[in-house]
């Protein structure tokens, strides 16, 4: 178990309120730990999704085999993809 440590911190106080009234959390303390561990959360699966996904993509553009287009043709091939749908075309 890690150990305690009290900070100091300034809050908007509705933003605390608002979950320890409603009864999702018993403390305010419980909240802003629970807050934290999301963002510990968060942060390594971003980490994970740049790591797995874009790091080797954009190893791909830079050596030339990914397949690219410019910001027209992609917008060209959006606007014709959202005609399609729209008109019920394949």
């Amino acid at each position: 178990m890690s150990t305690r440590r009290s900070f100091n911190i300034s809050l908007p106080s509705d933003l605390v309120e608002q979950k320890v009234a409603a009864g999702e959390y018993a403390t305010e303390s419980e909240l802003i730990t629970d807050g934290l561990r999301t963002l510990i959360e968060r942060d390594a699966e971003l980490d994970t999704w740049l790591r797995e996904d874009v790091l080797p993509l954009a190893r791909k553009v830079e050596d030339g085999s990914a397949e690219t287009m410019t910001a027209e043709e992609t917008w060209k091939r959006l606007r014709v993809h959202m005609d399609r749908r729209v008109t019920g075309a394949k």
